[in-house]
């Protein structure tokens, strides 16, 4: 059958869940030096998406709730998290 690359919008914009991007048609340009097609599905990954992504991060990595409080704490005092991890 026919292989369709990378950056059609009705084939990729879903890829990975809305969350990756789709690059194609990658070639050289006498101008630019390259010319590619990228497709980037904003809808998921938007300033909300991101919001919640960075939030998630900070949360796990115990600089929001209580494990942040706990963190900030410590990293006053010079002391340890719970676990004996370095603040």
């Amino acid at each position: 059958g026919h292989r369709h690359a990378p950056g059609e919008p009705r084939l990729h914009a879903g890829l990975a869940g809305g969350m990756a991007v789709a690059v194609g048609r990658v070639r050289s340009c006498p101008v630019l030096g390259l010319r590619l097609v990228a497709l980037v599905n904003n809808l998921e990954r938007g300033a909300a998406g991101a919001a919640l992504a960075n939030a998630e991060l900070a949360l796990g990595a115990g600089l929001v709730g209580d494990a942040g409080r706990a963190g900030t704490a410590a990293r006053a005092e010079g002391g340890t998290l719970p676990g004996g991890r370095i603040a």
